[in-house]
């Protein structure tokens, strides 16, 4: 799992290392940044830092998910923190295309 954004579960912004811990608690791997392992992107409603692709508006991870996407035949699951938090309840999280960051 690699995560970009602000995450958010039950209404609280979530740092990276507690996201980490997380996932971990159910069995799930963290990805590093640019690793072709990764399975799912957790993207957050906001992000502040630096955009790799201006004119689509995506994050260097981002970015990075969509050629794997385009260059690979495997598939990378996109889910927003909603759908993090429904993984963590033990539910089901709905895919969604890469979206440009506000």
């Amino acid at each position: 799992m690699l995560y970009t954004g602000t995450i958010y579960v039950r209404g609280q912004r979530m740092v990276r290392p507690e996201l980490r811990r997380r996932t971990e608690n159910l069995a799930g791997l963290n990805a590093p940044d640019s690793s072709m392992a990764v399975t799912v992107l957790v993207s957050g409603e906001t992000w502040s830092g630096p955009l790799t692709d201006e004119a689509r508006r995506y994050s260097r991870k981002a970015s990075f998910i969509e050629r794997v996407r385009r260059t690979t035949d495997r598939h990378v699951h996109v889910i927003d923190s909603a759908g993090y938090e429904a993984l963590l309840d033990g539910g089901h999280a709905r895919c969604y295309e890469l979206t440009a960051h506000p």
